[in-house]
């Protein structure tokens, strides 16, 4: 029966649920009811309770027609209990496959949708859950439910596993695309050798060229440099050829200052003798005169020494031995006024007993009567004066003098002539060098 009639197994099904046949009982009396009154209504005669008994010969045909509406009622209300049942059997039949295809569409969803169907399923169950323990209270609802947590937690698994197989294969399309990009870079570097190579190659080859042209171009240099070297030997032969030239004749400019300055020494010494004769002692010559005095030998240089010169020479037989300079700097006051060269020397004359011996050549005629001073750092010393010479005037002060000279940096004279005021400064820069130099050859 269930095979040839699945709908009627499913209404018996159905009315077998606790309380339905109630329900079922109700439909069928009202259906009835409606039918009869809807009988009595379009004219058909059938009792109620409100009309009178009829004849006694329309009973039978009203029994009859009773029998015949009691069995139209009861065909029509199996027809409308087999139509429920059909009903009801196409209503599961349809929620079957409806659950069928949701069931079919979850599979094929992604995670979120089952994660959505599973909360929906959740919210059906528990609806069905609350709708049978109001309606019910069955024994059988712990066991549904039991059913519906287990389908959810299986639906959870089963998303949970779905969304596990996205992520593992989100991992190997990642591994996947890292695995490309590494055989890209792995490419990419070898394209780069191998350009890296040509260019070496290449940068080999422009370098032999350029090895090739260096060595054509460092033969020409080779020759010109050996050209500019003779023409560079010719030059440093001529320059040493004027150089020796000039060592001559600045040889000659110190001989001859040497020469003026053992004049204006002979000058001085007649001075010094004048003192006792006047008279025999007065030079011969006009001072600051250039010219070596008669009887007195060319000085030779012992030794440049700075910015002073060691000399010895012979004046009458007798050896003499100064060191000489000229100043750094000249001013006069008025400025512009000319003058002759001026000269500091220091004198040793050993047969008159004579060492470092301070004097001056001014380079004009002193004011009569004036005085001359030299200033080494603190140390002043006054300067007795004739014509362009000038000497210390206390002679004991001539050591202590000679010591500030060693020791000082520089000398400044000054000195008055008729028209004008000037004033001299020296370098003592190789001073005590030059003395030690006089004093071993003038011992």
């Amino acid at each position: 029966m269930t095979g040839r009639w699945p709908f009627l197994a499913s209404a018996v099904a159905w009315l077998m649920v606790p309380g339905r046949w109630r329900m079922v009982a109700g439909s069928a009396t009202a259906l009835l009811l409606v039918g009869w009154v809807g009988l009595y209504q379009m004219g058909v005669p059938v009792w109620v309770p409100w009309v009178p008994d009829p004849p006694r010969a329309d009973k039978a045909n009203a029994a009859a027609e009773q029998q015949r509406l009691k069995e139209e009622e009861q065909r029509q209300a199996q027809t409308v209990a087999d139509a429920e049942a059909k009903r009801q059997a196409a209503e599961a039949e349809q929620q079957r496959l409806k659950e069928e295809e949701q069931r079919q569409a979850k599979a094929a969803a992604d995670a979120e949708a089952k994660r959505k169907a599973a909360e929906a399923e959740q919210q059906r169950l528990a609806a069905i859950k609350e709708e049978e323990q109001r309606q019910a209270k069955a024994a059988d609802v712990e066991a549904k439910l039991k059913a519906a947590e287990a389908e959810q937690q299986r639906l959870k698994e089963e998303v949970q596993r779905q969304a596990k197989a996205a992520a593992d294969a989100e991992a190997k399309r990642k591994a996947a695309e890292a695995e490309q990009q590494r055989l890209a870079a792995i490419k990419e570097e070898e394209e780069r050798k191998a350009k890296a190579a040509a260019d070496a190659e290449a940068k080999r080859k422009a370098e032999e060229a350029e090895q090739q042209r260096l060595a054509a171009a460092k033969a020409e240099e080779e020759r010109k440099a050996k050209a500019a070297a003779d023409a560079e030997a010719k030059h440093k032969a001529e320059e040493a050829e004027q150089q020796r030239l000039a060592a001559a004749k600045a040889e000659e400019e110190r001989k001859a200052k040497a020469a003026a300055a053992l004049k204006a020494e002979q000058e001085r010494r007649a001075v010094l003798d004048a003192k006792q004769d006047p008279v025999a002692a007065r030079p011969q010559t006009q001072p600051g005169a250039a010219t070596v005095p008669t009887g007195v030998a060319q000085p030779a240089l012992l030794g440049q020494y700075g910015d002073w010169g060691a000399y010895t020479a012979s004046s009458s037989g007798t050896k003499v031995c100064f060191a000489l300079a000229k100043p750094k700097t000249t001013k006069t006051q008025p400025a512009g006024r000319k003058r002759d060269p001026s000269y500091v020397f220091v004198s040793t004359r050993p047969a008159q007993r004579v060492k470092n011996e301070v004097s001056v050549i001014i380079g004009y005629p002193f004011k009569t009567n004036s005085d001359a001073t030299a200033e080494i750092g603190t140390a002043k010393f006054a300067m007795y004066t004739k014509n362009d010479g000038a000497w210390i005037k206390n002679v004991t002060e001539e050591a202590r003098m000679v010591d500030a000279m060693r020791q000082g940096a520089d000398l400044t004279v000054r000195g008055i002539s008729p028209d004008f005021q000037s004033t001299d400064q020296y370098s003592l820069k190789g001073l005590a060098q030059a003395l030690d130099k006089i004093e071993q050859e003038c011992k």
